[in-house]
């Protein structure tokens, strides 16, 4: 089978032979009119595959694939807009840019259609409008965009954008964002099972989904990790488990578990007893506002 001038561009592409590519695009837009080829001469330029990088000729290039109706250009397009900087060659633009996210989420694509509802949620371009927002979100969610699946859960969880407050169907989405790997939507899927909104309390759950967010760095969710390890919850009792999640997120900048950190140092738990790392890390959560830290620390020098 003889594959076209685009189709040898693609697979020079894909093995990362980018000069290669660039030859056959050009060849494939000058003989097959292909706007694909066009498509992808524009990401060489946008991010300096194979040669170098050239903000005006990657935005030429998008600018004919997107009007040869390619979608992925049209969203790129809306990218330079939204995100440009003074060496991007365009101005930073929020109107053009949700222009343009809005042409291809028109197309089929997931991320515009989640673009277009950031843009909605944020007043960018447009008039806030949480109402569009959620619509917009619902529409990606719906063609698999995990984030999307997210902001729907909250949507529902906080009564937004015109839909009545669900905490069943706020599980619902949250749980289809927690299994594509989205840490905050495993945080609060672990909340929801831990305090039993909408579904029925179990620790367990709450555990297993606060230790995949824990895992995927989610820094709230190590301390809640380390509470259901400290208190035995959903998960068998261990001071030295709970005091490697609050030290974790205690580096990470956490003020509680910073606090919690401070207090196993005090006492000897899951570390050998230290005064001096105790009150180090008291004033480190004191530093940021922790009121019983600061408490703690004054009652050592009215001693």
């Amino acid at each position: 089978m003889i594959m076209s001038l685009y189709q040898q561009g693609l697979s020079a592409y894909r093995e990362k032979d980018y000069q290669i590519a660039f030859d056959f695009f050009v060849k494939a837009h000058k003989h097959e009119d292909s706007a694909n080829a066009m498509f992808f001469l524009g990401v060489l330029y946008d991010f300096g595959y194979g040669m170098a990088k050239n903000d005006e000729e990657a935005l030429n290039w998008y600018r004919q694939a997107a009007e040869a109706g390619i979608g992925e250009a049209m969203l790129n397009i809306g990218k330079f807009y939204d995100e440009a900087k003074e060496d991007r060659g365009v101005p930073k633009d929020d109107s053009v840019a949700l222009a343009w996210y809005q042409r291809a989420a028109a197309a089929g694509l997931q991320q515009a259609m989640f673009d277009v509802g950031i843009m909605y949620a944020n007043g960018r371009g447009i008039a806030r409008n949480f109402v569009e927002a959620f619509k917009w979100f619902k529409q990606a969610a719906q063609n698999g965009d995990a984030t999307a699946m997210f902001n729907v859960g909250t949507y529902y969880e906080n009564g937004k954008g015109g839909v009545e407050k669900n905490d069943a169907e706020a599980v619902r989405w949250y749980k289809q964002a927690a299994e594509r790997g989205v840490d905050v939507a495993m945080y609060n899927l672990g909340n929801c099972y831990r305090f039993s909104r909408g579904t029925a309390q179990n620790n367990a759950e709450a555990f297993k989904w606060f230790k995949l967010a824990a895992e995927n760095g989610h820094v709230p969710a190590m301390v809640n990790l380390g509470f259901m390890y400290e208190n035995g919850s959903g998960t068998p009792k261990s001071d030295n488990e709970a005091f490697n999640w609050y030290r974790k997120a205690a580096e990470l900048g956490q003020t509680q578990a910073m606090y919690n950190l401070a207090i196993f140092h005090k006492n000897g738990r899951g570390t050998p007893m230290s005064p001096f790392n105790a009150e180090y890390w008291y004033r480190q959560a004191a530093q940021k506002g922790h009121e019983k830290a600061q408490e703690y620390l004054d009652s050592l020098i009215i001693k």
